[in-house]
């Protein structure tokens, strides 16, 4: 992170279960405390795969989950809500997991979104990402508004972006658009 000029983590003890922008750290601190956690994990388990490491037959290597085995001995998968949510910019299982589906070809609900390692870290060094927000602004670059869509479906998917709660109705000439709704909580949107 540092060579590239991407890093400007706070540091500081937390949780990767919390909105790290709540007080008493604040939103500043927060969303570059969650990219500061986020990238790392993504940018590991990316060279891992690229790597070709499950091949050495190692736990947990080379496979798509983050497993501490030596603190406090918990997984979660970068491809599913699995060990924990994604609870939006500020948290750095978001991160990673956004980081990973700009990155993974797994078409998932609605983010077929496919991009590729070197893409993914060319982007993040011409933007300077210290946040996922100013990582946003530097992946899109020069995409059709197609992926563009598909990238907005990754963001929502993480509680970054609201999810759209009704689809623009294409009978009606102008075309209505789509209406977004925030949701607070998983059990809100169930």
């Amino acid at each position: 992170m540092d060579q590239i000029n991407i890093e400007d983590n706070p540091g500081g003890s937390h949780s990767r279960l919390e909105n790290l922008g709540e007080p008493p750290r604040g939103k500043d601190a927060g969303i570059s405390l969650a990219w500061g956690e986020g990238w790392p994990t993504y940018f590991g388990t990316v060279l891992q795969q690229i790597k070709g490491t499950a091949a050495f037959g190692i736990p947990n290597v080379g496979d798509i989950d983050y497993t501490d085995i030596k603190d406090v001995n918990f997984t979660y998968s970068l491809e599913s809500q699995t060990g924990g949510n994604s609870l939006g910019e500020d948290n750095e299982l978001s991160v990673m997991r956004i980081l990973w589906d700009y990155f993974d070809s797994a078409d998932d609900a609605g983010d077929s979104f496919t991009g590729d390692d070197i893409a993914v870290w060319e982007n993040l060094d011409l933007a300077d990402a210290t946040t996922l927000s100013s990582t946003y602004l530097g992946l899109p670059a020069g995409l059709p508004i197609t992926r563009l869509a598909k990238i907005g479906c990754i963001l929502s998917e993480h509680r970054v972006a609201p999810d759209p709660t009704a689809q623009p109705d294409r009978r009606v000439a102008p075309m209505t658009p789509p209406t977004f709704q925030w949701w607070r909580s998983l059990q809100q949107k169930r």
